[in-house]
């Protein structure tokens, strides 16, 4: 399963979009990226259109048309939904009311037997969650002539496979939450910093946000992985990989030796000026001085990215 959501981004006075892309579970990564567009052509760019996982997200009309053109397989959010359907019990009309507070009690009941799945056996949680499904379906394929009624209507006729895919599939989540936790600390970069001001800072920003989140995911420490990636850069070594099947391995600069105690590569003494191996320290030193506020960056943002 793959989550997608995406969020507004300032840059230089014109909106662009923060696509966030989280593969869940220790073993997988989350991805960001800042485009001018949040149409469906971003969602090709990076699924392609042979994408035959599914697809976590909310009903925008982006991932609909996504549907559309390749026929991948969607697990529409049911946060939204709800949320959607809240607001229908708000309303003055006393029969869209009615239609909402009916819709949002087969809901919960709904939800009430999909957390009972483990305390069922297999074959009667199905035929409960089936005859909760069907309910469902029944009270939102029936909605009164009314506009905001029946805009439900149509959601469910068009697509309510996309909406209980949880129920028969196993790791699938039925809301898109896990994506839109780790827009957090993203959001909160945003509020104080105001954006970016042009390519430079959108990529560098992309970069940094995917290291964190990434990092948080796979529970490994994000200065450490910073950290071996400039000794890699200037020691003209592998940069090490934020593939979770790589830690551990011997891909790590730091193995070859340790900058901080003058060993590097097996020498006792740090490495004549101008070699690679100098680069390197010199680089570490500089980030030694500044290591206090680094890290209480990477606190602050490490503690906003919720653990998985």
């Amino acid at each position: 399963m793959l989550n997608i959501d995406e969020t507004g981004h300032p840059d230089s006075g014109q909106r662009l979009w923060t696509w966030g892309f989280h593969a869940p579970r220790p073993q997988g990564f989350t991805l960001f990226h800042i485009d001018p567009s949040r149409s469906s052509e971003v969602l090709k760019e990076f699924l392609g259109e042979t994408f035959r996982g599914v697809v976590g997200c909310d009903y925008l009309s982006a991932y609909r048309k996504f549907l559309h053109d390749i026929g991948a397989a969607m697990q529409f959010c049911w946060a939204h939904l709800i949320r959607d359907v809240k607001y229908l019990v708000t309303l003055p009309d006393a029969v869209t009311r009615r239609f909402g507070e009916k819709l949002l009690e087969t809901i919960k009941h709904l939800f009430r037997t999909w957390h009972r799945r483990d305390q069922m056996p297999a074959e009667r949680w199905s035929r409960a969650a089936e005859q909760a499904k069907r309910a469902v379906l029944k009270v939102a394929r029936r909605p009164p002539t009314r506009s905001e009624a029946e805009n439900f209507g149509a959601r469910f006729r068009q697509h309510s496979e996309h909406y209980f895919r949880f129920l028969g599939t196993p790791g699938v989540e039925p809301t898109n939450n896990a994506m839109e936790q780790r827009f957090r600390f993203v959001v909160i970069d945003r509020r104080i910093t105001q954006g970016t001001r042009g390519e430079t800072g959108r990529r560098w920003c992309e970069r940094i946000w995917t290291v964190l989140a990434t990092c948080a995911q796979q529970g490994r420490s994000a200065f450490d992985f910073l950290y071996d990636s400039i000794v890699a850069y200037f020691s003209k070594q592998p940069i090490p990989s934020p593939d979770p099947a790589d830690i551990g391995t011997d891909r790590s600069p730091r193995r070859q030796g340790d900058l901080r105690s003058g060993r590097w590569q097996g020498r006792e003494t740090l490495p004549q000026r101008g070699s690679p191996a100098s680069d390197a320290s010199r680089c570490w030193r500089r980030i030694r001085g500044c290591r206090r506020r680094w890290m209480h960056f990477l606190g602050a943002s490490l503690r906003s990215v919720p653990p998985t």
